[in-house]
């Protein structure tokens, strides 16, 4: 069991979706994806990030 989201899952079900022509949505951008990388350089910049995403 996990409380992790299965993105590859979704993005499967958008693709086949797209091809049958059906309505589809864009995934929502990943909290963590947008601030991983500026938290490691800098802690203040990854929250100001964390706030304007």
């Amino acid at each position: 069991m996990s409380n992790n989201l299965n993105r590859v899952w979704d993005l499967g079900h958008i693709i086949h979706n797209l091809m049958l022509g059906k309505d589809y949505e864009i995934p929502k951008k990943s909290v963590y994806q947008a601030i991983r990388k500026e938290t490691v350089n800098d802690v203040n910049k990854a929250i100001e990030t964390y706030y304007l995403t």
